[in-house]
């Protein structure tokens, strides 16, 4: 392989001696081939996320309405799952 610098001139080569390909699918390319998944979730409620009332709480529920921490993050994982759920429920 040849290197060439920002004009174009030639300025070495690079041989490989080896060269491994990973031909392991990827996700995307199990999705594009059809296949479905389960998705499950698990929320973590440890008392190291403070207790539900604690302003400063993961999993406090606000007065307003506005999702929680865990809940933007389900919402937003699940709207790019569901095209490839099996039964498109969770």
């Amino acid at each position: 392989m040849e290197l060439k610098n920002k004009r174009g001139s030639n300025v070495g080569t690079i041989r490989f001696t080896t060269l491994k390909m990973d031909m392991r699918p990827s996700l995307l390319m199990y999705l594009e081939q059809g296949w479905k998944m389960d998705v499950s979730f698990v929320v973590d409620f440890t008392l190291s996320n403070l207790e539900i009332n604690d302003f400063r709480s993961l999993h406090r529920v606000h007065n307003n309405g506005d999702m929680n921490v865990y809940e933007k993050v389900l919402f937003e994982v699940c709207n790019v799952m569901t095209p490839y759920a099996r039964d498109g429920n969770f």
